[in-house]
């Protein structure tokens, strides 16, 4: 992943999608930006009841996603990727979005939080 980051398509911004996951993941990518003199403009948090998690997951219709697969992710995502939110709220990046809603709705609560990074504004503490 963070070869991937050094190539010229990235020079001008790039969006991780599911990355990092743990927080050595995360230390190893403001190293490897800082070494380059950059930094992580944001990380969004898109938060959804676990209810509402099971409710999509389940609906997916993949043969993979019965109740103790989807139970797993679950766990590994509380246990290793939780703290990560942590992580990037504690250094003023976390952007927390509610992501119950039709798509564009969704869509548009990201934009205004992304929009909100440079003042502060859209930044909140996971629950």
């Amino acid at each position: 992943m963070l070869e991937r980051l050094d190539q010229p398509d990235c020079a001008g911004g790039f969006v991780l999608d599911g990355f990092p996951r743990t927080i050595g993941q995360a230390q190893a990518l403001d190293r490897h930006l800082a070494a380059r003199g950059a930094a992580l403009d944001a990380a969004c948090y898109l938060k959804v009841p676990d209810d509402e998690l099971w409710r999509r997951l389940a609906g997916r219709g993949r043969g993979d996603d019965d109740e103790h697969v989807i139970g797993h992710r679950l766990a590994v995502f509380r246990t290793q990727t939780r703290p990560v939110l942590d992580y990037y709220r504690d250094r003023g990046r976390l952007v927390v979005v509610d992501a119950v809603g039709p798509v564009e709705v969704v869509t548009e609560r990201i934009l205004a939080g992304l929009a909100g990074v440079g003042g502060g504004a859209g930044r909140a503490n996971p629950s």
